[in-house]
């Protein structure tokens, strides 16, 4: 029998658009599996869980971003009724990741197919896989952590046909003989995301790279009521089911 004294929770479905489509599944896997995962760490006294949520899950309006942040919320207040700690961590885009556009787009230069952008505007986060796996390990490292939420430097947003540029640099290609289409945003799609909302503020934690996300509001923990998520099921509308979960954030 393994007793883990640390859990990291990595496993989410993250395609934003499905989830738009599909967001019973979000509630089924990225809030309630959460869910369960945090509930057997504290039954079987873990000391440490860390959760790997996501910059969408700031000011959130995609399925995918609001499911992160009530997982997020459930996790703190966790804190205030159990002896494990749970740790929330904030990425943007980790560079190579499946699903990632950097592939997607790799994909299409080296096959000669049209590039597709959403918009000329439209940026993202990006961080390494490598650095993203250093910090998390860093925070694990830590002996008392009295935060509950951090994000990392990921420097400033990327645009996508700024990376488009790069990749055809990189790849000797003229950008004049490649076919770009501008096509529009997809369902529950951000032109730019966001490292904290107006109610949060950055503070340094010590850790090069790691910043702590703090609440600038005063707000009482409340119990958590599972009753409107635990009614959902797969035949409700879509628009049904993101009207609930919205009333979680």
């Amino acid at each position: 029998m393994f007793n883990p004294s640390i859990v990291i929770h990595t496993a989410a479905y993250k395609h934003v658009p499905l989830l738009e489509q599909n967001p019973y599944k979000a509630v089924e896997n990225n809030i309630f599996g959460t869910k369960t995962l945090a509930d057997l760490s504290i039954e079987h006294h873990v000391n440490k869980f860390i959760f790997i949520s996501t910059d969408k899950a700031v000011n959130p309006i995609n399925i995918m971003g609001i499911s992160k942040r009530i997982s997020e919320n459930y996790l703190c207040y966790l804190n205030s009724v159990s002896n494990t700690t749970f740790i929330n961590t904030r990425f943007g885009n980790i560079i190579g990741s499946n699903g990632s556009v950097v592939p997607l787009l790799k994909k299409q230069i080296e096959l000669s197919q049209p590039i597709i952008l959403t918009s000329e505007r439209i940026s993202r986060y990006f961080i390494s896989k490598h650095k993203a796996c250093q910090l998390i390990l860093k925070i694990a490292e830590i002996e008392n952590v009295h935060e509950r939420t951090f994000t990392f430097n990921m420097g400033a947003p990327i645009k996508i046909s700024d990376l488009v540029a790069r990749l055809l640099f990189n790849y000797s290609i003229d950008p004049k003989s490649v076919s770009i289409k501008i096509t529009e945003l997809r369902p529950g799609e951000k032109l730019h995301e966001d490292i904290i909302s107006d109610s949060e503020r950055l503070k340094p934690s010590g850790i090069k790279d790691v910043f702590i996300v703090e609440s600038s509001k005063d707000e009482k923990i409340k119990a958590f009521d599972f009753s409107k998520l635990k009614s959902i099921s797969p035949n409700d509308s879509p628009e049904g089911i993101k009207l609930i979960l919205l009333s979680y954030i």
